[in-house]
C-alpha cells in the first residue's frame, strides 16, 4: 500500500447479519465456517454491559496476526471463500454483509491508496466497506 498512512496497524473481518440468516448455510455457500455467529437475542458483554443482540450475525475474521496491510488482509480472505459471484450476489441480496475494517491509528493524520483490484472485489461480491478508524493513541 502506498501513502503516508500506515494501514498495517488494522484488522478485517467479513461480516454478514440480518434477522432470516442461517450460519450453516453461508458456510455451506462460501466454503468456511464462521469465526464467530450467534442468534438474535443471544446475550452478550459489551465492555462491561450485558446486552440482548438484536440480529442474527456471522463473522469471518482475516489473517490479523500477520500484521498485512488491509488490502492483503481482504484479498487473502475473499481469496480463501468460494469464487461464484452468483452466490455471493445471492447472499449480499438478502442479508447485510460488508468488510469491516478496524484502523488504529495512534494520533496520526495521513493518507492511503486502496489499489482498484481490491475494491473490485469487494463490489463484486456486493459487499460495503466499513472502515473504523480508532485512535490508539487513547
Amino acid at each position: 500500500m502506498t501513502g503516508a498512512l500506515d494501514m498495517k496497524v488494522g484488522a478485517a473481518c467479513l461480516r454478514f447479519f440480518g434477522p432470516d440468516l442461517d450460519p450453516a448455510e453461508l458456510e455451506a455457500k462460501l466454503g468456511s465456517p464462521p469465526s464467530n455467529s450467534w442468534n438474535a437475542s443471544e446475550a452478550w458483554l459489551d465492555g462491561d454491559q450485558l446486552s440482548l443482540r438484536g440480529h442474527k450475525g456471522w463473522i469471518l475474521n482475516g489473517d490479523w496476526s500477520q500484521g498485512q496491510p488491509l488490502e492483503d488482509q481482504i484479498e487473502t480472505l475473499l481469496g480463501a471463500l468460494n469464487p461464484d459471484l452468483e452466490v455471493w450476489t445471492s447472499l449480499t441480496a438478502r442479508h447485510h454483509a460488508d468488510i469491516f475494517c478496524g484502523v488504529f491509528l495512534g494520533g496520526r493524520v495521513g493518507s492511503s491508496i486502496w489499489p482498484a483490484r481490491t475494491l473490485q472485489a469487494v463490489s463484486a461480491r456486493g459487499l460495503s466497506l466499513n472502515l473504523c478508524i480508532f485512535d490508539a493513541s487513547q
